[in-house]
């Protein structure tokens, strides 16, 4: 019966795949602001904002949820739209430009950062699931079956391979909407698919053992609820806003 063995390696190796995954991200972003006649500068300092948002929401999340240091990816999906979304709002106006360093007028699509940065997330997220297999965070519940998950510094465990599940997921999602013409509607496609596909894979993980929801799953529904109402009420949201920012 085919398993999976995961040897003792540097905890750098978790890093760096993080890294991988983050850069892959952004250079999608990037290429994808880039054809829609975005400034390579403009673009470019929105991946970097969009990555240091990333990382503080993440670990602002994983505090919040699981009250220790980490990365959240319910944090990091909400830290890459909300900067998305500051850009979305300010990217014509003066002052923010200025800052940028980019002076002219930008003639990007309506929302095209936003659904540029959320199209992108489930190709970042296969790949980082790969730095969590490599470290044994997020592992799946006890398994012993075809492809369980062991690893070395952890004798006698044996972990259904629910990260790797994620990867194989995720990326299929991410792949089998790229003929979606309409970049909208390819957005809100990838974000209620990839929440309903969190939802649902996070029975798989070990702190389905000692709890009926985690609390991912419960973020993860508010997600869902909020982005219906934004659906249903995008018209008068969007009126709202415009007049406050």
């Amino acid at each position: 019966m085919p398993t999976i063995f995961i040897p003792n390696h540097p905890h750098q190796v978790y890093g760096l795949l993080i890294i991988v995954a983050l850069l892959i991200g952004e250079f999608f972003i990037y290429k994808q602001l880039r054809n829609q006649k975005a400034p390579s500068r403009f673009a470019l300092i929105y991946c970097l904002c969009s990555i240091i948002s990333i990382y503080i929401f993440s670990i602002l999340a994983n505090l919040i949820l699981f009250q220790q240091i980490g990365l959240a990816s319910v944090g990091a999906a909400a830290g890459i739209i909300l900067c998305a979304f500051v850009f979305e709002r300010y990217q014509n106006n003066p002052k923010f430009l200025r800052l940028l360093g980019t002076p002219n007028m930008l003639k990007l699509p309506k929302q095209a950062i936003i659904t540029s940065s959320i199209i992108a997330l489930p190709l970042l997220y296969s790949i980082a699931k790969l730095a969590c297999l490599s470290a044994s965070c997020c592992h799946g519940i006890n398994y012993d079956g075809p492809f369980a998950v062991h690893y070395e510094w952890l004798p006698n465990s044996s972990f259904f391979p629910i990260q790797l599940l994620e990867t194989i997921v995720f990326l299929a999602i991410f792949l089998s909407l790229t003929r979606t013409k309409n970049q909208t509607t390819r957005a809100y496609a990838t974000l209620i698919i990839c929440i309903i596909a969190k939802l649902l894979l996070d029975f798989l993980r070990y702190n389905h053992e000692t709890a009926i929801i985690s609390a991912n799953q419960i973020a993860c529904l508010a997600a869902l609820i909020l982005l219906l109402l934004y659906k249903k009420y995008w018209r008068k949201i969007e009126k709202i806003l415009s007049h406050r920012i």
